[in-house]
């Protein structure tokens, strides 16, 4: 075999540096969803502080004044399509120092409960430049850096791992949005990237044939759960899919019993300290949401829940299926209908035609992978309608296509074909995977040089 052959992980690494590194300085900063206060909690762990406060009200910490007068300027941007920056505007910032001891009190109260763990790349980034006295709008450069370094790694590694679906994946792992939030300061590139790590190294060993669970990726993938858990405790659904690793994998039914218990027991046990650590913190966005109330509500009307799914599905699914692919900024910057819809075309088809004919699927894994996404699909929408509904609402507020991400692989996993696998010729999957992600961020890095640059 050519060592240099265009295998998938390499054709993602291609595009993932190219137009990642374009997207980095391409956004505007503090543009991509809630990128502001992403940028106060990242620099707060940077600066070694990994709970953060609350003062009556205000729930964040004690940032530069710099941070403030870099972040303020390009606010206005916020979802005003008629206003526009400029990059002589963006690097006139590089003339503002630091200033580290000049401080005030910003509050960033919903990025202030998650914790440090998938901010540890951006905090590295931004360590660096502060130990070099940058100014604050190069500490936001080198965080999107290493951000986006280490979901590439991440996303690399699990392209590698998955034994089928690599096409696919990387299709999924390329979307717009999944490439704009890891090109950015935000927490969900680094969520997604250990996600589609945990699902590939859970496929390697659930689709192989008895391959062994040795003690390295035993670590391996209990670490992964780990980071999944600490990322968004939602997503601690995934580990549903350790199911999927037979007990030949083990040795013994025992083994098996005593791994699942110690990931799951292990990651509910990180999540409910994370969670007893900053529940001071955490107060409801408006007047009249109420998680307790809405619970309640819920158990006095048991049937109303899949109602209000439904009514969220039929006003928002189309609106979710192009967030899920791409809109950007604070929702204001669209990509054109034909591509974000021509993607789901090819992620569709790939999911059909993009298997491996020598190897298929057992009904027990497919149930064990549609099950945990569905679980992780309504755990989500309950989440949100606990803490971002009105008590009682008709739909859900706060949901947008992009939370699904990580959870996103399983849906496509679930129609995996191998006799459909021969339908494509023997490189089309490639073919169709490359040119889709190639032709939708180009048109992504188009729609936001339009929108924010005259």
């Amino acid at each position: 075999m050519n060592r240099y052959a265009p295998t998938p992980q390499r054709v993602f690494l291609c595009i993932a540096l190219f137009f990642g590194g374009l997207l980095v300085f391409v956004y505007p900063p503090v543009q991509a969803p809630d990128e502001n206060v992403h940028f106060y909690r990242a620099y707060q762990i940077a600066e070694g502080k990994w709970i953060s406060d609350r003062r009556g009200d205000l729930v964040g910490g004690d940032m530069p004044v710099s941070l403030f007068k870099t972040i303020q300027p390009f606010e206005r941007l916020y979802t005003r399509a008629d206003r526009k920056t400029s990059f002589e505007e963006i690097y006139s910032f590089l003339k503002l120092p630091l200033n580290p001891e000049e401080k005030l009190p910003i509050a960033f109260r919903n990025t202030a409960i998650f914790s440090p763990v998938p901010y540890l790349p951006q905090a590295a980034g931004i360590w660096l430049g502060k130990a070099h006295y940058l100014p604050p709008l190069a500490l936001l450069y080198l965080g999107r850096l290493a951000a986006l370094g280490t979901w590439i790694f991440l996303m690399y590694g699990a392209i590698r791992a998955i034994p089928v679906f690599k096409w696919p994946l990387l299709a999924l792992a390329l979307t717009p949005m999944s490439l704009s939030e890891a090109a950015s300061l935000a927490a969900d590139g680094f969520t997604n990237g250990v996600s589609f790590l945990f699902i590939a190294v859970c496929l390697a060993f659930g689709l192989g044939p008895g391959k062994k669970l040795d003690l390295r990726h035993g670590i391996l993938l209990l670490a992964l759960a780990a980071l999944v858990t600490l990322s968004k405790q939602i997503y601690i659904l995934l580990l549903g899919l350790l199911l999927l690793i037979p007990e030949s994998s083990f040795g013994s039914k025992k083994r098996r019993l005593t791994f699942l218990a110690v990931a799951l027991g292990g990651c509910l046990v990180l999540g409910g300290l994370w969670g007893s650590v900053v529940k001071r913190l955490y107060f409801p966005f408006f007047e009249g949401i109420s998680p307790e109330q809405q619970f309640a509500y819920l158990l006095q009307h048991p049937f109303r829940f899949p109602v209000v799914v439904w009514n969220t599905l039929r006003d928002s699914g189309l609106p979710f299926m192009e967030e899920f692919v791409g809109k950007f900024g604070w929702l204001d910057t669209s990509l054109p209908i034909p591509v974000w819809a021509g993607y789901w075309a090819v992620l569709v088809a790939l999911a059909l035609f993009g298997g491996d004919p020598e190897k298929g699927m057992a009904s027990r894994t497919r149930l064990i992978i549609g099950g945990t996404f569905l679980a992780g699909f309504l755990a989500v929408c309950f989440a949100l309608y606990l803490h971002w509904s009105f008590v009682g609402a008709e739909g859900i507020g706060g949901i947008q296509g992009r939370y699904f991400i990580p959870f996103s692989p399983l849906l496509f996993l679930v129609v995996y074909n191998r006799r459909l696998a021969g339908a494509l010729p023997a490189a089309g999957p490639a073919v169709l995977a490359t040119v889709a992600a190639s032709t939708a961020l180009a048109s992504a890095a188009a729609a936001m040089l339009d929108r924010y640059y005259p």
